[in-house]
């Protein structure tokens, strides 16, 4: 069996009253004082915050010039390196005598 809910099964609620005080302008004045007060510490907070992050920022900023002149160092380094090195064909001829020089002082030795 199934009931309806009808405007007339509805039970009696009593309505709590609401009640208003007026405030004055002393009370309005003090509490935006205070409003005021609070917002001024948290903004000068998050100031704070902002510079903090700012110098991290610039030190970064000098570490990684550090780092690029390293690097700029490393790769001139590296392409004298690379001029200086001597090719394969260079390197067979110079194992060659090696090996030609070796030989011709173990011979004179063995005498």
């Amino acid at each position: 069996m199934f009931f309806r809910y009808t405007v007339y099964m509805k039970k009696n609620v009593s309505k709590k009253q609401v009640s208003r005080k007026g405030y004055s302008g002393d009370d309005v004045k003090r509490y935006l004082g205070s409003l005021s007060e609070d917002f001024q510490h948290r903004i000068s907070g998050i100031g704070e915050q902002f510079g903090g992050l700012n110098k991290k920022l610039d030190e970064h900023s000098r570490l990684l010039h550090t780092h690029s002149e390293m690097i700029g160092r490393l790769l001139l380094d590296v392409q004298e390196i690379k001029n200086e090195k001597v090719g394969r064909s260079d390197f067979a001829q110079l194992e060659k005598r090696v090996v030609r020089i070796e030989n011709v002082l173990h011979g004179v030795r063995g005498k």
